[in-house]
């Protein structure tokens, strides 16, 4: 796993390099993207993501509804820049789910857009909080996706 103590998009150089003897070359490291899919389509994001520049990260919802997966424990390990949630039905019971893990320790500064097959449905479940969320809807286009993940990851303006 690369060290994400710098800040995203930027040079790492190792601690052990800084010592005079010889320089190691520098890392970068890339933003990382958590992709939380409901279908497959959602899933093939994450080539794009890694073809953009991106180090996608992510899992089904289901495995997240199950147990397979510790959303919060995922998240705070790898730290995503920006994170790629399908709110599927039932909105009201999801979108709480997402604002949870919005708030969570260690993922506060990551931001999130959100994919729904019913996106006037979600606007009105989250109400007010519709104007700091990037919600597209199914079927959506991965390049205004991936537009979206740019914006948020280099602007840092969307909470």
């Amino acid at each position: 796993m690369p060290d994400r103590s710098g800040p995203p998009g930027r040079t790492v150089v190792p601690a052990h390099a800084a010592g005079g003897m010889r320089r190691a070359p520098a890392v970068a490291i890339m933003p990382v993207v958590a992709v939380f899919s409901a279908d497959e389509d959602t899933v093939l994001l994450r080539p794009q993501l890694r073809e953009a520049g991106y180090e996608p990260v992510g899992a089904y919802v289901r495995e997240i509804r199950d147990g397979t997966i510790n959303v919060l424990a995922f998240l705070r390990e790898h730290r995503p820049d920006a994170v790629v949630y399908d709110v599927e039905p039932p909105l009201k019971a999801n979108w709480n789910f997402v604002r949870l893990i919005r708030n969570a320790a260690g993922v506060r500064n990551s931001r999130f857009i959100l994919l729904t097959s019913d996106k006037r449905a979600l606007e009105r479940t989250i109400g007010r909080a519709a104007v700091n969320e990037l919600v597209f809807a199914k079927p959506y286009d991965p390049v205004e996706v991936l537009r979206a993940v740019r914006f948020v990851v280099e602007d840092r303006t969307i909470r």
